[in-house]
């Protein structure tokens, strides 16, 4: 899974957006530092992006993800709500020491990765837990009530089952 959230204005944001993920979804074979080396190389020529990438293994139920830049990253867990640090810089123009973290999933277990134009953290860990909607929905339940309006905003939820 994985969020870019593209630097300067909505069209050449957007494309750099898209090519951050295209350039993830090329390796799936990475590993997570990988794919950021390969992203920060194919973007180097032009606008760079905040990045975050995560990566489950589905056999041993171990989620790894890293993240740099503005976008965030947060792994609820029961009661308790784990945020990513993440590397500061930017995908493509350069960035610091990347720390790619890995933890153990349990069922239940939501990571949410979100732009910071979603703004704080807020409620959204009760907007998960207490709603019975589905990932997508729940997402759209997050943009409209927290998005900021005047920037693009990316959420995207993943729950663990196995």
């Amino acid at each position: 899974m994985a969020v870019a959230n593209g630097q300067g204005a909505r069209p050449q944001a957007a494309h750099a957006a898209e090519f951050a993920l295209t350039c993830i979804g090329a390796g799936l074979d990475r590993t997570v530092a990988e794919m950021f080396l390969a992203c920060d190389a194919r973007l180097r020529n032009g606008r760079g992006v905040a990045l975050a990438v995560a990566v489950v293994d589905v056999e041993s139920g171990s989620l790894t993800i890293a993240t740099v830049g503005t976008v965030c990253a947060v792994l609820l867990q029961d009661d308790k709500e784990h945020l990513f640090v993440s590397a500061g810089g930017i995908v493509g123009a350069g960035y610091d020491r990347l720390l790619p973290e890995t933890m153990a999933l349990a069922p239940g277990d939501v990571l949410v990765l979100f732009s910071n134009s979603v703004g704080k953290f807020l409620a959204l860990q009760e907007q998960l837990k207490r709603s019975a909607l589905s990932s997508r929905d729940q997402a759209r339940v997050v943009l409209n009530r927290w998005a900021n309006a005047n920037e693009d905003a990316a959420v995207l939820i993943y729950r663990h089952e196995a």
